[in-house]
């Protein structure tokens, strides 16, 4: 993310680099990679989506995201899975405030099971850690103290 592009930019950047990666992901994927943290805890004028015109400034502060639903293991169970970063755009460098948050999957992960969806729509308010039926994962990307 770079000061003076258009967040529109910066969502196709980050499209794109999917696209290459692995473009069946795309069908999948939420339809912004994060917002601005302002005033609000989600800004929406700077949603970073195809259809922002706002221009990045030195100072914002991004959570940038990457977000897929409806994904299938190899056994048909589905799940979902977030990645996410907070950043402070700087004139020549970002800073990654999010950076001593610990990275590993036990810390950031979480599983609701068929059991907690049916405690769910009792009134219960149930999540589970460890491999479930169905993994969601919220991970924030892996800093070299981590690897």
């Amino acid at each position: 993310m770079c000061i003076r592009d258009r967040i529109k930019a910066v969502y196709e950047k980050a499209l794109n680099f999917i696209k290459e990666k692995n473009n069946s992901l795309v069908e999948h994927l939420l339809s912004y990679f994060g917002y601005g943290i302002g005033l609000e805890f989600k800004e929406s004028v700077t949603l970073i989506s195809a259809k922002s015109e706002k221009i990045v400034e030195a100072g914002m502060c991004f959570n940038v995201l990457v977000g897929a639903n409806n994904l299938q293991t190899s056994t048909g169970k589905s799940y979902a899975i977030m990645m996410a970063d907070t950043l402070i755009v700087g004139e020549s460098q970002n800073e990654v405030i999010t950076i001593s948050v610990s990275k590993k999957y036990e810390d950031v992960s979480y599983s609701l099971s068929e059991e907690d969806d049916q405690a769910a729509t009792n009134g219960a308010n149930t999540v589970t850690n460890g491999p479930q039926s169905y993994p969601c994962l919220l991970y924030t990307s892996p800093s070299p103290r981590d690897s």
